[in-house]
């Protein structure tokens, strides 16, 4: 517009100056615009810079308060850690001595062995835990015979325990005249009737001056027999349930009887030895214990029952014995 004033008023100016000052003001102006377009772009960054610094911020303020609820959350989650092992680790000490205390119970309730002219008696029993869920019971009866008894409690621990104690109890105040089976009934009865849902599978026997024997098992592995005369065994195994498991009105126990010689012997035990296994996974089993009972025939019965059980241990090895284990041995000397 000023290029054209001038030419208007001034004609003779050139026209190439004119259009050189046109030009130069476009560029000028051109210049002046694309400055005003950068410093907004500028602007609108510096304003977007500022936004994202805000909102990191926020964000950073928001992800540090999670962080430290978490940490606070986790510190009271390990202190209630810490609080609950201090009560289990009470809780186990105060059941380690309860079991140990249970398990001094059992030892003086023990019977010892007797000593008797006509019968030997060997014994031995052994706890996987610090409970023993075996028993045995050998006490010379007012009737004159040898009455004994071996018996396994399902399961370990204290409830086991506890079902030995029982049938302990029992028998020291049953009539000890009675016959095995009769006894077991009693004992049946009384345990059906505490109703532990826990039972006692056993074996019992009465040995008389006269070589008789009177044998009654309650679910028991089969009793062992050894003939001194022809070096044969035979196995008892008359049936029954478990002691606990049914009315004994429901199920009588029965019993069988036999004629001892002098030097015959009777094994009675527990499944742990025979279910005793190596680190192979292969049991003592049934074969294996008739062969080592028929072995330990020239010692006496308490000797017969370490060796035994040296055996036992010698298949198992160094693998470690996962249930309890009793052994009686029970030699007839004649009448």
């Amino acid at each position: 517009l000023m290029c054209l004033r001038v030419y208007a008023t001034h004609p003779t100016v050139d026209i190439s100056y004119s259009v050189a000052t046109l030009l130069l003001g476009g560029y000028m102006l051109a210049g002046t615009l694309y400055s005003l377009h950068m410093i907004k772009r500028i602007t609108q960054t510096l304003d977007q810079s500022v936004q994202s610094e805000q909102k990191l911020a926020e964000q950073s303020e928001h992800l540090q308060g999670l962080v430290q609820r978490r940490t606070l959350a986790l510190r009271q989650e390990i202190d209630s850690g810490y609080a609950l092992q201090k009560i289990v680790i009470e809780h186990s000490r105060l059941m380690e001595s309860d079991l140990k205390l249970a398990a001094q119970a059992q030892t003086a309730m023990q019977s010892g062995v007797p000593s008797l002219d006509f019968a030997h008696v060997g014994v031995y029993s052994q706890a996987s835990s610090i409970v023993n869920g075996d028993l045995y019971h050998a006490v010379a009866s007012a009737d004159g015979s040898l009455m004994g008894l071996v018996g396994d409690a399902m399961g370990h621990g204290s409830a086991a325990g506890f079902m030995t104690v029982m049938v302990r109890t029992v028998l020291d105040q049953m009539d000890s005249q009675a016959t095995p089976c009769e006894m077991l009934s009693e004992i049946n009865g009384v345990l059906s009737r505490q109703d532990t849902g826990v039972f006692v599978t056993s074996v019992m026997f009465k040995l008389y001056p006269d070589g008789k024997v009177l044998l009654s098992h309650a679910g028991h592995p089969a009793s062992l027999l050894h003939r001194h005369a022809d070096d044969r065994i035979d196995l008892f195994a008359e049936g029954g349930f478990a002691l606990g498991m049914f009315p004994d009105e429901v199920l009588p126990y029965e019993q069988d009887a036999v004629q001892l010689q002098a030097q015959d012997r009777l094994l009675l035990y527990t499944d742990g030895i025979t279910e005793a296994a190596n680190d192979k996974g292969e049991e003592f089993g049934l074969a294996r214990l008739l062969e080592a009972f028929r072995l330990s025939a020239g010692l006496d019965s308490q000797d017969a029952v370490f060796q035994i059980l040296e055996e036992m241990a010698e298949h198992v090895g160094a693998n470690e014995i996962g249930d309890d284990v009793s052994l009686m041995v029970v030699e007839y000397t004649g009448a």
